[in-house]
């Protein structure tokens, strides 16, 4: 084969239907020589002039798959990456750009010579040898990447907000049998430092993966911002760990970090599939201000307090399973064990709960901070609460809940139904106290200053209410109710002793 071609016309995408791509709408003009050789293709003055943008390739391609003896030199330019956008899939910036070096033959590799790319004010250089053999594999390059800022990565990347600071990335890459091998990878933004070394194994599955990371600096908000997060804090940090793929997970070795005076280490393993199942974790982490994190966890509205977690989560088929998970806030004390499973109405969930808390008004407004409930001023007395909690199609089964608030206590076992009828409700209380008037903020009603004792059962049917031998102690007067209340207003098919 040697075949000469010529062609030129006034907007090169009216083909970009037979190319199968998308071609910019410019002017083009392309010409050039292919000479079929013995291991591969001679390329004798190609060149391609796209719009303003000119691109010039000379030398022999090596047939694939290793491309062995490839010899080419290439050079490309032009005014404007952006015109190639719908070529590229993605929004490219507007940017000038500049492509040049060598791809020289040597033994059974290729040598990069002088291969370097400009765009705008950033730059790049690879240098090294490239493996000419199927995989590529002994590919051995050092590779550094440099500029003002990552603005222009937006468009590529689809994230906003990228820091507008110098960077520097730079490191070795080598492509072995078993993977791929990281030397010495360092990356720069501002006076934010990333290292990574280690093994990442070969696709599809990444096993072998054996990398450790370690990274730091002043200012927090500008890797939070890598992550899509924004007005995170510009505390100090420092995350370090090691990440390794084996039987088809992720497992974290040692993994620990700190920002501002936050800590966190987080241990277990993460299931490679898309709904984690597999996952088990252990976390402990603590603060002085969970506000700080709440745009990165998207939870804008975290009270701004002391706080302390702890605990493990396993994510299984049907939902999660919690163990021994501690959560402290501002000396408030929650504590869960069970599954949790997300549906709509949580049904097949099981907890056992307890929670404490030195001021109940306090935890009130803490609550109240996060925007996800409005509560009424609560009495400032000391509370606990604890007992089983399990969650069907119908309602709530309520196991041995105990709670106090103040020298108050209350006991209550059966079943709650939903809201807003609680149809299906049988709940047994056993409840007193020396001071029933706590109870004002709770139910909007004034109770007044006096000891009270309340036992009995209730149960919330169809058409109204049962009361079982309920009994009612407030001060010096007593009340008994058994029987049945209907349907207010008409109370059709009330019998009921009092």
């Amino acid at each position: 084969t040697d075949f000469r071609f010529d062609a030129e016309g006034p907007d090169v995408s009216a083909v970009s239907v037979l190319a199968g791509f998308g071609l910019p709408a410019e002017s083009f003009q392309i010409h050039g020589q292919l000479v079929r050789l013995e291991g591969g293709i001679g390329i004798q003055g190609v060149e391609a002039v796209v719009g303003p943008a000119v691109a010039k390739v000379d030398g022999i391609l090596g047939d694939p798959p290793g491309y062995a003896g490839t010899d080419l030199q290439v050079a490309a330019q032009g005014p404007n990456l952006v015109s190639f956008s719908e070529l590229a899939g993605v929004a490219l910036p507007a940017l000038p750009f500049e492509i040049a070096g060598r791809l020289a033959p040597e033994g059974d590799s290729i040598t990069l010579e002088n291969v370097s790319a400009r765009l705008g004010p950033n730059s790049a250089r690879v240098e090294g040898t490239v493996g000419a053999v199927a995989g590529f594999i002994g590919t051995d390059v050092h590779l550094s990447i440099e500029g003002p800022d990552l603005s222009w990565l937006e468009g590529p990347t689809g994230f906003s907000d990228l820091p507008r600071k110098p960077y520097r990335v730079e490191g070795g890459l080598a492509v072995e049998r078993t993977g791929y091998r990281l030397d010495g990878i360092n990356a720069i933004v501002g006076e934010v430092t990333a290292k990574v070394d280690g093994r990442v194994g070969p696709l599809p599955d990444l096993a072998g993966t054996n990398i450790q990371i370690v990274a730091e600096g002043p200012d927090f908000s500008i890797p939070a911002s890598l992550a899509g997060a924004a007005g995170v804090p510009p505390d100090p940090f420092r995350i370090e760990g090691g990440l390794r793929m084996a039987n088809g997970s992720f497992e974290l070795e040692g993994v620990q970090a700190r920002v501002g005076g936050a800590r966190a280490t987080v241990s277990g393993r993460i299931a490679a599939t898309s709904d984690l199942v597999g996952t088990e974790l252990t976390i402990d982490a603590a603060g002085p201000d969970a506000s700080d994190f709440g745009s990165l966890l998207r939870q804008t509205s975290l009270p701004s307090a002391p706080f302390a977690l702890s605990g493990g989560v396993e994510i299984g088929a049907t939902g999660y399973r919690l163990s021994s998970v501690v959560l402290e806030l501002a000396g408030n004390r929650a504590t869960i064990d069970g599954t949790v499973v997300p549906s709509e109405t949580l049904s097949g969930t099981d907890l056992q709960l307890e929670l404490t808390a030195p001021d109940l008004g306090d935890l009130g407004h803490l609550v109240s901070q996060t925007g996800l409930v409005d509560l009424p001023e609560l009495p400032r007395e000391p509370f606990s609460i604890a007992g089983g909690v399990t969650i069907d199609n119908d309602g709530y089964s309520l196991k041995s809940v105990e709670g106090t608030l103040g020298a108050a206590t209350a006991r209550v076992d059966g079943r709650l139904g939903f809201p807003p009828g609680f149809v299906g409700t049988d709940l047994a209380v056993h409840g007193d106290g020396p001071n029933a008037s706590l109870f004002t903020a709770v139910t909007g009603v004034s109770v007044p200053v006096a000891p009270f004792r309340v036992n009995g059962r209730v149960e919330r049917l169809d058409e109204g209410v049962r009361f079982h031998d309920l009994r009612v102690q407030l001060g010096e007067y007593r009340a008994q109710a058994d029987g049945r209340l209907g349907e207010l207003p008409k109370l059709i098919g009330t019998d009921f002793d009092m």
